[in-house]
């Protein structure tokens, strides 16, 4: 199945697992699924964390980065 991940649920993947319904986390951690972030969700991320609406631990740009890496998304251009 292939997913594209909003910003809420890219945030509550790292910080707020709770959040999560449980057909979620199936879908986030079934090795048939391939999630996508957007590069518009990266900038929404961004955005947040330049108005002080969003407390990260990082920079955006790290942060995404590790996100990425941290659950295996595949990024996804504006085109």
């Amino acid at each position: 199945m292939k997913c594209l991940l909003d910003a809420s649920i890219v945030l509550w993947s790292v910080a707020a697992k709770h959040k999560l319904s449980s057909r979620a986390v199936q879908v986030l951690s079934s090795d048939s699924s391939t999630l996508y972030l957007s590069s518009a969700t990266a900038w929404e991320i961004a955005i947040k964390y330049a108005l002080g609406n969003l407390p990260l631990h990082m920079q955006p740009a790290a942060f995404i980065a590790e996100v990425v890496r941290g659950l295996g998304l595949k990024p996804l251009d504006i085109t």
